[in-house]
């Protein structure tokens, strides 16, 4: 009878670390999911703002207006 509840407590004890182990596992892919889309975010902000930022540079020489007198 002892032995019976000491392989009972035994599979218990096994399937409790099994349940903690699958749960840290969900954990650790929960986490990478999240970094993951994180990161692709920022990569597309960042893409976003280099894009505006070069459809609003300059482009071309600078010509001075020719309603402008010579200062000579």
């Amino acid at each position: 009878m002892a032995n019976e509840r000491q392989q009972r407590a035994a599979r218990a004890e096994q399937m409790r670390k099994e349940r903690e182990k699958a749960d840290r596992k969900q954990r650790n892919l929960i986490t990478v999911a999240i970094v993951a889309i994180v990161v692709a975010l920022i990569a597309v902000g960042g893409y976003a703002i280099h894009q505006t930022s070069s459809a609003n540079s300059v482009s071309g020489k600078y010509v001075p207006p020719s309603n402008i007198s010579d200062p000579k």
